[in-house]
């Protein structure tokens, strides 16, 4: 039972942020607090800091920013607040399942290079934001995305001229 307990309160630790959080009142941090990343590049070559903004750095005092958890639905929360995160899980569980229905129906290649990606999304929602939050893989999931997109274009195009691609 002891290990039990353990390993759920570090698997589920960063819900415990997050529920910290909601005490807290919503700044927006202009679309970039949801990534770590993206937070130290505006406040590093731009000049734009909006970690005071954050809750994670808000609720420091009570639960460490560096040292603990929090959830992806925090730092999406930072820039939409958390009724604004309902939206945004929406938005990617419909993304989500188009790319899996691409990925099996149209065996799509770009579908099936998101998929790994969706899957570490959605496995590391209760600890952090583990696509978003970094450079390599934010920057793959969109380059992706876009490449995905543009497949799905030439084939629909494709069936505009009369080509069955």
């Amino acid at each position: 039972i002891d290990i039990y307990e353990k390993l759920t309160s570090y698997m589920v630790q960063g819900y415990y942020g997050m529920s910290i959080s909601l005490d807290e009142d919503f700044q927006s941090s202009y679309g970039i607090g949801h990534s770590v990343f993206l937070q130290k590049t505006f406040a590093q070559h731009l000049g734009i800091d909006v970690r005071d903004k954050t809750f994670p750095h808000k609720i420091t005092e009570k639960w460490d920013e560096f040292v603990y958890w929090h959830s992806f639905y925090t730092y999406i929360a930072n820039d939409v607040g958390f009724w604004g995160v309902a939206v945004i899980m929406l938005i990617l569980g419909a993304y989500f399942s188009y790319v899996y229905l691409s990925a099996v129906l149209q065996d799509n290649f770009y579908a099936k290079m998101l998929l790994p990606l969706f899957g570490i999304l959605f496995l590391y929602i209760p600890a952090n934001n583990q696509i978003f939050g970094f450079l390599e893989s934010m920057s793959s999931f969109w380059i992706l995305t876009l490449l995905f997109i543009l497949s799905k274009k030439a084939r629909v195009s494709g069936y505009a001229e009369g080509k069955n691609t």
